[in-house]
């Protein structure tokens, strides 16, 4: 048979699951969706780490990221799954995509996950965020602050416009805001719910709330603290 027809080889089968935990700050902050992948599948090639593959004409690494925040948003809790087909201990492979990984992206733990758990988007209850309203070209007073989060506190609902990929829609953000609070003199705690029909833009509800211009909701300053699971997804 020529070696043009003969069969590719398949790849190695994915014998064990990581689950690395990162930070995105700094410059990796403006590093977008469709990037991200790339990044890591090339800081991964360079750290050697035996990445698992999908079959096919067109292998695609096997990683799987969890959902992906703004761009310009910061975060101390980002979470990446990577199907490796030799088994490696996990802080060898942070420790080597710590070594490769551009300014910003740093790894901040990992640990094996059995390949049969469910996915990092499955198991994942809320986001915690910290806000920055002093970013703003015009930052709300702090009289106004505290009167938004009392009209918001006594709303029964807050109606939000939400774009989906069908469509634009108005839920009810009153439903997905679990903490709403000062932290500081114009910095805010905000938790948001995750359930089966997502969630709401830490942005779009800002925006809402505090009569924000929607060309000065993307200077906003929003950095998540934490990524909240579900105890059966730990």
């Amino acid at each position: 048979m020529p070696s043009s027809l003969a069969p590719a080889p398949e790849a190695p089968p994915p014998v064990q699951r990581i689950r690395l935990r990162y930070r995105k700050l700094g410059p990796a902050r403006f590093i977008g969706t469709r990037e991200i992948g790339s990044v890591f599948l090339r800081a991964a090639r360079r750290a050697r780490l035996p990445l698992a593959f999908s079959h096919g004409h067109h292998p695609m690494p096997r990683l799987s990221f969890s959902p992906a925040i703004p761009l310009g948003f910061s975060s101390d809790d980002e979470y990446v799954d990577l199907d490796l087909t030799a088994a490696t201990p996990p802080e060898t492979v942070a420790a080597r995509l710590a070594a490769e990984l551009p300014e910003g992206l740093e790894p901040a733990g990992a640990a094996e996950v059995s390949r049969a758990a469910i996915s990092i988007d499955a198991g994942i209850a809320a986001f915690v965020y910290e806000v920055d309203l002093a970013a703003l070209d015009r930052p709300p007073s702090p009289d106004a602050v505290a009167a938004a989060l009392e009209r918001f506190a006594r709303a029964s609902s807050f109606p939000l416009r939400k774009h989906t990929r069908a469509g634009e829609r108005t839920v009810d953000a009153r439903r997905f805001v679990r903490t709403l609070a000062l932290s500081a003199p114009q910095r805010l705690s905000l938790e948001l719910a995750v359930g089966p029909e997502g969630t709401v833009k830490p942005g779009a509800f800002l925006g809402e709330l505090f009569a924000i211009p929607p060309e000065e909701v993307p200077t906003l300053r929003v950095h998540k603290v934490a990524t909240r699971f579900r105890a059966a997804a730990v």
